[in-house]
């Protein structure tokens, strides 16, 4: 069994005003929340133990989910690796997949999740260019580039991130880990 840490802590203030009363991981795609596209991906994963790693309007959340996940709330922010390493103490497995509260993704952990831990995991994806590029002579209406960028979704065993947090006190997963 593996579980999931869905890092949604943070004060979300480049998306303000819309997150002045509720939390990013609420924030409506298609009419529903990012919570509730991320929740359905890992079940369809057959990730079905979650904790959320919360801080800011935590409440908002519990209230629109109740007992479907367990919370793990910060009274004050530690950074990406200082919400995982208090999150940890709620998962039911020795691994994990740890997921950033604004990523939508479609991909399949099953490669990810069948990979040895001795070092942790993280998901790549090409990166989309939001403009269109002129190469070759045409344009090229927003193209996947030669270059891969982080997706935001991280697997680790539990061993190898409480022994990498413990040396530090506040840390970023992007900037420290990888």
């Amino acid at each position: 069994m593996v579980s999931a840490v869905i890092l949604c802590g943070g004060k979300a203030t480049r998306l303000r005003p819309v997150t002045q009363t509720i939390p990013k991981a609420m924030v409506k795609v298609n009419g529903k929340p990012i919570i509730d596209h991320q929740l359905e991906w890992l079940e369809k994963n057959g990730i079905t133990n979650v904790v959320l790693a919360c801080g800011y309007k935590w409440k908002v959340l519990k209230q629109h989910l109740g007992n479907r996940v367990k919370y793990s709330v910060e009274n004050k922010p530690r950074g990406t690796g200082g919400a995982l390493r208090y999150a940890l103490e709620l998962i039911e497995s020795q691994d994990a997949v740890v997921l950033n509260g604004d990523n939508l993704s479609d991909i399949s952990l099953e490669r990810m999740i069948k990979t040895d831990l001795m070092f942790p995991n993280v998901a790549l994806v090409k990166f989309r260019c939001p403009y269109g590029v002129y190469r070759s002579g045409h344009f090229e209406e927003k193209p996947l580039l030669d270059v891969w960028i982080n997706a935001g979704v991280y697997y680790f065993s539990k061993t190898a991130i409480n022994d990498f947090i413990n040396m530090m006190v506040s840390l970023s997963l992007s900037i420290n880990f990888f």
